[in-house]
């Protein structure tokens, strides 16, 4: 291990065993700044990760799970992937260096490597987002979470004052390649809502103003990685959530199909639970909400199935 970085937790979630629920709540001041895994686990999942990408001769997105016990702590690979974003960034640039004459607002970790330059909103809740939020707005908020989508969507940039490279703002940031930076401590108090910024999400800044020398595209070399799609005995079916990424997802991959479209975010799109939305005489708007992120997810597909899952909104 040659470097840490570790971002303070405010909450956690925590089975509640009376109600058979996940509760949320602060995490004490003793654990906020304490690493999440222990050394041991950070080299045995370094280990894994070498061997699943030596198997599959290419960069992996991996992900994994860490059960705690009487026996100890055993981790498991639950998921590996092709890695299809940070093995296409740029060798190193004037633009991934601070510079020293222009002012840093707020630094974070750098979850999904771009630039973006526009108008920072500060938003706070959902409420505030869909008031404020306009195409390619910075999005600054504490944390986000799956109601979220809709607004991140449209965002040019992302900070969020919470949250690791793992947490939801890093994730589907980077399913949707857009620029963000998170665990940039205070962002909603320092950064003002309708100013410029620059996002360097390179680098984990957020300069002031239009930084035009960041901006302008630089002469660099490509790291090139081999795409190795594996021949395999099965049929590769892949899960979508976005019908947005459906082309891009179908081009990179060569799967054989959609094992699964999940309506939760074409559900968001509306504005609306399902139900409410029925009751309100708005039954149409919803079928045609839903046929279209269908329609968006089966024709790059076309003829390959694509499995749907419905929702249950009793």
């Amino acid at each position: 291990i040659v470097h840490k970085e570790i971002v303070p937790k405010m909450v956690e979630h925590v089975p509640n065993h009376k109600t058979g629920l996940t509760a949320q709540r602060e995490v004490p001041a003793e654990r906020r700044n304490a690493s999440s895994l222990s050394d041991e686990q950070v080299v045995e999942l370094a280990r894994l990760a070498r061997d699943i990408e030596d198997h599959y001769q290419t960069p992996q997105d991996v992900e994994f799970a860490v059960e705690g016990g009487k026996s100890g702590h055993a981790v498991y690979v639950v998921q590996t992937r092709p890695e299809t974003f940070w093995a296409k960034m740029k060798a190193p640039s004037a633009s991934s260096v601070h510079l020293l004459d222009r002012v840093v607002v707020v630094q974070g970790l750098a979850a999904s490597p771009g630039l973006h330059a526009g108008r920072a909103k500060i938003v706070l809740n959902l409420q505030d987002a869909g008031r404020m939020m306009k195409e390619k707005d910075i999005l600054v908020t504490r944390m986000t979470n799956p109601d979220w989508v809709p607004y991140m969507k449209i965002a040019g940039a992302i900070v969020t004052e919470d949250g690791g490279t793992t947490c939801h703002a890093a994730i589907v940031s980077r399913e949707m390649g857009i620029p963000c930076i998170v665990g940039a401590r205070n962002a909603t108090r320092l950064l003002g809502s309708g100013k410029e910024y620059t996002v360097d999400a390179k680098t984990g800044v957020v300069y002031q103003g239009l930084v035009e020398e960041i901006l302008k595209p630089h002469a660099g070399s490509t790291v090139q990685f081999p795409t190795v799609i594996p021949v395999t005995s099965t049929r590769i079916y892949v899960n979508i959530s976005l019908p947005e990424l459906a082309e891009k997802v179908a081009r990179e991959t060569q799967a054989d199909g959609v094992g699964l479209l999940r309506a939760e975010h074409m559900m968001l799109s509306v504005g609306k639970h399902p139900r409410l939305l029925i009751e309100e005489g708005g039954g149409q708007r919803m079928v045609d909400a839903f046929a279209e992120g269908v329609r968006k997810v089966a024709t790059p597909f076309a003829p390959k199935p694509v499995v749907y899952r419905c929702l249950d909104c009793m």
